[in-house]
């Protein structure tokens, strides 16, 4: 699956929120980008500079391209790329809280297309 997600965060009291893509089914398999009190994790990899406190807006541009999952943080301003390495990706996009509320001002999504091939070898 290839998918371009543009999302705005705006944070209030909750304890740990996050979107959760190449997500299975059941939601229980996938690929966690999450913000609590430590802070903004790509997968597993934190990002401490990006802590965030109530009344904070996070946005988020994410880019998956099959098992490739790009970040785009605030316009650009911290990007991480990582691999999901799982046997049977999933192709659903599932969003989280945990102890409290956010409000997801916007998300759109886009489904991309894979190029023609230009026949070089």
């Amino acid at each position: 699956e290839q998918l371009e997600l543009k999302c705005t965060l705006q944070l209030d009291s909750t304890l740990e929120f996050g979107l959760r893509v190449l997500a299975s089914e059941d939601g229980e398999q996938g690929f966690d980008i999450r913000h609590d009190a430590d802070g903004l994790y790509v997968g597993d990899t934190p990002l401490l500079s990006m802590r965030r406190g109530g009344g904070e807006a996070i946005d988020l541009q994410i880019f998956v391209d099959r098992c490739v999952v790009d970040v785009y943080i605030d316009g650009g301003r911290q990007t991480v790329t990582r691999m999901y390495r799982h046997a049977k990706p999933g192709n659903r996009v599932y969003c989280f809280t945990c102890g409290g509320s956010v409000e997801l001002v916007e998300c759109t999504a886009w489904k991309l297309r894979t190029p023609p091939s230009l026949g070089l070898s």
